[in-house]
Formats: structure tokens, sequence, C-alpha cells
């Protein structure tokens, strides 16, 4: 069953995910300055912004893998800076935005590498972590590929495994760099499904990356703009997704258009006094 539209959380509780005063840098260039982010249990947030803008370098940085220049990020009231990495991939899983397996291992293998931040130096998986491993292939519709090799699946396949990871890792905040990248559509809704019913059922949060506007419409209840040069604007999805927003932060004409059920975002191209296909 389709969730409902997501909406945003209004209880008043602590944050998973929290950055004050954030400034991250690439190559000499300010992404984002002076950013404060709290991300709460029920809360899907959705970055958006141009190619370039910095939507992979920010999720980096909220995840402790990439340094950056000022400001502090915690976790479950933690200083991030304080905690081990096994102490964050307990509480903080990421998919990165190009799936890559380092070793052939079968599909299931792959999967249940999601259990190791749970599981002692010394210890083995158990017939939990297995079950866990099991049920995130299912919720990412391979349960019938368990035992096929990592390197067999094809492009979208593949990307739909790398989600399974985080999602057998099962932790509180999920960083997701555009995970349905290389989807189909039927396959880019069932899984944003299921991840917004995981957020809404079992009170977790998640911060989406992605390049579809209409995704983040049906799929987070707020919405972070990057314009690539520092600026960042941030608020609830129906304040957020306005023709007049986008158009300013995509650089192009962007119109909106509802069938009173939904609206959705198209770009308002073409050249004038030209047929389309005429060159």
């Amino acid at each position: 069953m389709k969730p409902k539209a997501p909406t945003r959380n209004s209880e008043t509780t602590s944050p998973l995910l929290e950055c004050r005063d954030l400034r991250v840098s690439i190559g000499g260039q300010c992404v984002v300055d002076a950013l404060n982010l709290a991300a709460g249990p029920g809360q899907s947030i959705g970055i958006l912004g141009p190619n370039g803008a910095g939507k992979t370098t920010l999720l980096l940085a909220l995840a402790g893998v990439r340094p950056h220049d000022n400001g502090s990020i915690s976790l479950n009231g933690q200083e991030m800076a304080s905690l081990s990495r096994r102490e964050i991939a307990r509480e903080l899983g990421m998919l990165t935005q190009n799936t890559r397996f380092a070793f052939d291992a079968s599909a299931l293998e792959v999967a249940l590498s999601g259990r190791h931040p749970h599981i002692g130096a010394l210890g083995r998986e158990s017939a939990a972590d297995l079950e866990a491993a099991r049920q995130a292939l299912r919720d990412v519709e391979l349960e019938s590929l368990a035992e096929r090799s990592c390197r067999e699946l094809s492009g979208g396949e593949q990307r739909r495994l790398a989600l399974a990871v985080v999602l057998a890792q099962n932790p509180s905040v999920m960083l997701l760099d555009e995970p349905t990248n290389h989807l189909d559509p039927a396959h880019q809704v069932a899984i944003l499904d299921r991840l917004w019913l995981r957020v809404h059922h079992q009170r977790r949060c998640q911060v989406i990356a992605l390049h579809d506007v209409n995704l983040a419409t049906c799929y987070c209840t707020d919405v972070l703009m990057l314009f690539g040069d520092g600026r960042w604007d941030f608020g609830p999805t129906p304040e957020m997704l306005t023709a007049a927003r986008l158009s300013r932060l995509f650089g192009c004409e962007i119109r909106a258009v509802s069938d009173h059920r939904q609206t959705v975002f198209a770009v308002a191209g073409g050249v004038q006094d030209v047929e389309p296909g005429v060159r």
C-alpha cells in the first residue's frame, strides 16, 4: 500500500542528527556555510541543488568521513568527533552515490556485511543477523538472487543490494546519496515507499540527496536547498517546493502543474519559434 504523503513531525523530540554552524568546503569552494540542521524521528529531509552544488560533499561531512571547516555534528546527542567509527556505524548508515563491491561475494554475504558494526571483533554472525540480512534483501526485492554473485547483478540490482546493506545495518539515521540511481520508475517508488515507511513507523530519520524534484514532493517532509556557493535554504516541503524557489535554485524556468491530486514540476524549456525536433 502506498504511504500517505509525508508530513512534518511536530513533536518535540531530541534530534537524531544535528549540525550547528557547519561550514563545508571542497577544493577551496564553500559548499555550505553556517548550516544549522536538526533531523528528528519521522523526518525525511531531501537535499536539492544543481550539479556540483555539494550534495555529496555535505552528506560525507555529515557522516563524519569528510572533514568540515567549522561547526559541530552530533549523533543521538553525542558529538560525532568523540565517537569511534564502529560507534557511528551502529547508529548511522550511508548509501554512497556510486555502487562498488571490493570483493566477489553472494548478495546475501554482501547484505550480511551490514551487521558487522553490531558484532564484536571476535564474534560471528548469529541467526538473527542472518535473518536481518535476508529481510533486507526482501525489502529491496532481491531475495530470489541471494546466492548470486554481486558482480553478476545488473546496475539497478547492485544499487538495491547496496541499499540492503544499509537496511541490514538498521541505523537510526540514514544518509542516502541518490538512492534511486539506475532504478526504473517502479523500483524507485517501491524503494522510496519502503524507506518512508521505515522512517515513519520505526521513528528513524533520513537525509536524501535527490535529482528528481517530484520524488521529493512525495517522500520528503523537509527540503534543504544548496546553491553551491555556501548559501542554503531549509524548510517544510510545501513551503520550499514552489516554482519560484526551484527556478531560482536551478537557474531556469520551472513550472508547477497540478491535477488537484498532486503538483508536479516541469522545466519550461524549448527554443522559441522552432518546432520540436527541428534544427
